[in-house]
């Protein structure tokens, strides 16, 4: 037998224990950032919590300037910075639709249906009717503060006369923007009665009997029924009920 073809390692003894050698290996962390950040200033501002991530952005937000207040809409196409009404949550020239452009990129629209851009003296007017180029507005986020920056590649901030202005070169601290939204976006959680159906077809005509009593013939929807499932994994399987039997024009409690 050639010595070339005997495994090559430690010697062995009878008795010793096998003990394998254990890889160390950082482990990665997996979880995600969490989109909104949720502290005791969220009380302040209504329960508007602070946005993380581009993907906890919702349809509604306000921005929260580096000085504490609120942008606000004026019906002249400008903004200004209004104070927190603590607790109360903003009022309706502060709340802006963020339309979402790319992966990181919004157009923000007033509350006076006009989207925002900047003049090309850096000062924010809204009187866009529609989103153009100068209407895209970048937002940076970088360890958990978030700043948003022009099409002149300027970042926000606000001036010694509270006009707010795109026209610094660096995002610095007086350049920290906050956009909160009202909630998470998340599922409705499903009821215990929604739990417990199993039968869809037969829950609808249950349904059905309650309110057709005065009628010898049922009538039922015929529509397709996986509208149903998909209402019951949104938590809003009575409302589609609802809907279904007020097509029907056959229950007196739906017109």
């Amino acid at each position: 037998m050639s010595y070339k073809h005997v495994k090559g390692g430690k010697l062995k003894l009878k008795g010793e224990a096998d003990v394998k050698k254990k890889k160390s290996r950082k482990r990665k962390s997996t979880e995600a950032q969490p989109v909104y950040g949720v502290d005791s200033t969220d009380v302040r501002h209504g329960c508007w919590c602070k946005v993380n991530a581009y993907e906890g952005i919702q349809e509604h937000g306000v921005l929260e300037l580096h000085s504490g207040g609120y942008m606000q809409a004026e019906d002249t196409g400008k903004f200004t910075v209004a104070e927190v009404d603590e607790g109360n949550g903003p009022e309706p020239p502060q709340i802006f639709t963020l339309v979402k452009v790319s992966d990181s990129k919004i157009a923000i629209k007033s509350g006076f249906g006009r989207y925002i851009s900047c003049s090309t003296s850096g000062e924010l007017v809204g009187r866009s009717e529609a989103i153009g180029p100068r209407e895209v507005w970048e937002i940076v986020f970088e360890n958990d503060k978030m700043a948003l920056c022009g099409c002149n590649h300027r970042f926000v901030t606000v001036s010694s006369d509270k006009k707010v202005m795109a026209t610094s070169e660096t995002a610095k601290e007086n350049e920290m923007v906050k956009i909160r939204c009202t909630h998470m976006p998340s599922k409705r959680r499903k009821s215990e009665g929604d739990e417990a159906i199993t039968d869809l077809k037969s829950f609808e005509l249950n349904a059905v009997k309650k309110f057709q009593s005065f009628q010898q013939r049922l009538k039922v929807c015929k529509e397709d029924r996986r509208v149903l499932d998909k209402a019951k994994e949104d938590g809003s399987l009575n409302e589609a009920l609802l809907d279904r039997r007020e097509k029907m024009k056959a229950d007196r409690y739906c017109k």
